[in-house]
């Protein structure tokens, strides 16, 4: 999960070098437009899909316990 942050983290930062070109008052549209069609097919697609597994575990994992904390269902709890 590291490097897929630094990937992320590298993308804010050429972000921020879009930002301050264009401070400069130089012309980034078409530049700018390239990396986030890359960025959104590629990365988006390709690199965010290896953590589709892990992150619909976590939510399972998380939304039981969220169950177990409840104890009763609310069917249960409103004819208690």
């Amino acid at each position: 999960m590291t490097s897929h942050r630094g990937i992320h983290e590298l993308f804010v930062k050429k972000l921020n070098d879009y930002r301050l070109k264009f401070e400069q008052g130089q012309s980034i549209e078409k530049d700018l437009h390239c990396l986030l069609s890359k960025w959104l097919i590629n990365h988006i697609q390709h690199d965010d899909q290896d953590y589709v597994e892990a992150v619909r575990d976590n939510m399972l994992s998380y939304l039981r316990t969220q169950e177990k904390k409840k104890g009763k269902g609310w069917f249960a709890r409103f004819f208690s």
